[in-house]
């Protein structure tokens, strides 16, 4: 695969993880449109299914942090496509928790869990595949909570941070097996996931996308061409890379942004992502 040219979506086979929420069927919905083959796969099956059947396509029901059904997933996925070009990773919970000094209980664990755990389970089951084609892509969705924090939700600013740490280390690995890996950081975006919360964030004079929007910037990340591994979306702007202070790590060099690049300090966005 070549990291500098544009993928198009016209008859890859996708595989779209968190299918039943708000952002994941979006997404799907998205790429069916354009011409992708979708596979949807989701935890609760009457959600996942009803998605499936307006799409239509095939899907699978399962719990992703469990290693084997992550297997079992995207082995699903490969025989009812004839095999896997790309991964869109955004299954994910929020919590409720808002104050580690009260926290609900085992919620931590929970959330690390549904975000970090199934990103980690899907990115080990799906590369090895992923790398069979000449187009194989892996993007995981996060947030920009993960990037800049939210006082708000502090187990999922843990959460999100830690899938952007996973990707950001995967994606030098992967490329040399041909696999472009990716994570893109969202704004809040109008879901059941903020339900609870939406009145203040309005109140705040905080924007709020639509899940149309975040399949729009999912589309586009998926096909933007270059070697950048962490992208941001804000509303009403295409996505675009997020880059970080760097400090060069022993035993690498620094000739490739993707070789010795670590955050330091208060990141910052440039041209070209550090990531």
């Amino acid at each position: 695969m070549t990291s500098g040219i544009s993928h198009s979506p016209r008859d890859a086979a996708v595989l779209v993880t968190g299918g039943s929420g708000g952002n994941g069927s979006a997404v799907a919905r998205r790429l069916a449109a354009e011409g992708s083959r979708v596979f949807l796969c989701g935890r609760d099956l009457r959600r996942t299914a009803a998605v499936a059947d307006s799409i239509p396509c095939p899907y699978w029901t399962g719990d992703l942090r469990d290693p084997s059904a992550a297997v079992r997933a995207v082995d699903a996925a490969v025989r009812a496509l004839h095999g896997l070009d790309t991964v869109v990773a955004a299954a994910g919970s929020r919590g409720r928790t808002t104050d580690v000094s009260s926290p609900l209980p085992d919620e931590c664990e929970d959330v690390l869990s549904h975000n970090v755990i199934t990103m980690s389970n899907t990115l080990t089951a799906s590369l090895p595949v992923l790398a069979e084609s000449a187009r194989g892509t892996f993007l995981g969705i996060s947030s920009l909570a993960g990037l800049t924090g939210y006082y708000r939700f502090p187990y999922y600013t843990a959460a999100k941070a830690a899938t952007v740490g996973l990707v950001r280390a995967v994606a030098p690995t992967a490329r040399r097996q041909g696999v472009r890996v990716r994570v893109l950081c969202l704004y809040f975006t109008d879901t059941p996931l903020i339900s609870d919360v939406l009145a203040d964030l309005v109140h705040e004079g905080i924007p709020v996308q639509s899940t149309a929007d975040v399949a729009t910037a999912v589309a586009a990340c998926l096909q933007a061409p270059g070697t950048s591994t962490v992208w941001t979306s804000t509303p009403g702007t295409p996505p675009e890379p997020y880059a970080f202070r760097r400090i060069q790590v022993p035993g690498t060099t620094p000739e490739n942004d993707q070789k010795g690049a670590e955050m330091k300090g208060t990141p910052r966005r440039s041209r070209a992502d550090g990531g």
